[in-house]
């Protein structure tokens, strides 16, 4: 068996309901549904902030674009799409 340690919080009792709603309706234990959660949570800010590291990264790199830069590219996207949706509707 995996060694588990204890913790305790203090919750509102509507979210103890829910939890305890989503526990029966899987056939699990309260235990383990807070435990899924907190592993997600823990994975996901993890991996922001991993994420959020390199762009700090390409930021001290160089590796930037300007506000212009990108604004003008997503004009020609827009535009490309727009062209697009014209040809499709005249069809």
């Amino acid at each position: 068996m995996t060694k588990t340690s204890t913790i305790t919080a203090r919750i509102d009792p509507a979210l103890d309901e829910a939890i305890g709603r989503i526990a029966e309706s899987q056939g699990r234990s309260k235990s383990a549904i807070i435990a899924e959660a907190l592993e997600s949570y823990a994975s996901y800010d993890a991996w922001l902030r991993a994420r959020v590291q390199e762009g700090l990264d390409d930021l001290a790199a160089g590796r930037v674009h300007s506000h212009e830069e990108v604004m003008a590219e997503m004009d020609a996207i827009i535009e490309a799409a727009t062209e697009r949706h014209k040809k499709r509707n005249a069809a």
